[in-house]
């Protein structure tokens, strides 16, 4: 095909890898922004022009773009460690702006993703859009916890839920609140806490534009199933029709055309979780025969693969 998509992600992106192995005959230009000092890039009047090893893409060239993971650029050794943020900023800042002012296809603008991942923002939304949600509350006040009643609670992250330091990470995920630890330090650091619901299965649901993929998730781990030594299991189960049109309501409302639901069900009651705007999605495509994947290439390219 002629039509090229403009990546913007990291060297380490398995995603990317994965589609330009699974779609050769796509066109795809992957700007690494890891090894950003590998290309030339400039923007002008006429737009943006950027020249890899092997290829290049322009603005009169670009169909669409797609913004996954980009991560900065390792700087050790090569410029002195007070000017890193900078240099990472005034970069990020020059990508950004190519992908917020691309006029075609994109999935997604980093402004929209932005306020479509804010938990408060879903929180609202959910409601509005007539979304059930487990009762909870966002503070960083830990009085304020006694409103949830005297059942068990569980914390979760508002925003990265990685810290980072000595080089390492520690990934914070959803956990069971332990009553008996202290709270106090939560005065510097909001965190999110819902009532605990022991729930049946989840469902991760990935629409893309108008296309809705549901997974059906069965977990020994009945608060996240995503943690370590964990073995869910994954099975293609269809959304309930108002569940499916109430999530798509969801997204219109954000401007977005891609997102990955996480609802829970109870005794037959679906609970709407988070949305992740640029959530992960590869890792179920062989479950969904590859139907993830064919959906975000069609709207990329506009062509049914």
């Amino acid at each position: 095909m002629d039509k090229q998509i403009l990546m913007v992600t990291g060297s380490h992106d398995r995603t990317c890898d994965y589609l330009i192995q699974h779609y050769p005959n796509v066109r795809f230009f992957r700007l690494n922004l890891d090894r950003i000092s590998t290309y030339q890039i400039v923007i002008g009047e006429h737009g943006f022009e950027i020249i890899g090893d092997e290829s290049m893409i322009t603005t009169s060239t670009c169909h669409s773009i797609l913004y996954r993971k980009p991560i900065p650029e390792d700087l050790g050794g090569i410029l002195e460690p007070q000017y890193h943020a900078f240099a990472h900023t005034e970069m990020f800042s020059m990508i950004e702006g190519i992908v917020e002012g691309f006029e075609g296809v994109c999935l997604s603008k980093p402004s929209i993703m932005r306020r479509a991942n804010n938990k408060i923002v879903q929180m609202q939304l959910a409601k509005r859009m007539g979304l059930k949600l487990p009762r909870g509350l966002i503070t960083n006040t830990a009085s304020a916890l006694t409103r949830l009643g005297n059942g068990e609670l569980i914390v979760k992250p508002l925003a990265i839920g990685v810290i980072e330091y000595d080089g390492r990470k520690e990934f914070v995920q959803t956990n069971v609140l332990d009553p008996s630890i202290d709270t106090s330090g939560l005065r510097y650091a909001s965190a999110y806490f819902q009532e605990y619901i022991k729930k049946d299965y989840e469902f991760r649901v990935t629409i893309v534009g108008n296309d809705c993929h549901a997974i059906r998730i069965d977990s020994p781990d009945k608060v996240d199933w995503r943690k370590p030594g964990n073995n869910p299991t994954y099975s293609i189960e269809p959304l309930p029709h108002l569940l499916e049109s109430r999530a798509k309501d969801f997204m219109r409302a954000l401007g977005m055309q891609f997102g990955c639901f996480d609802f829970m069900l109870k005794d037959g009651m679906p609970y709407f979780l988070e949305m992740n705007a640029n959530g992960q999605w590869a890792w179920l495509d062989k479950v969904a025969k590859g139907q993830i994947s064919r959906s975000i290439i069609h709207f990329l390219t506009g062509t049914h693969w």
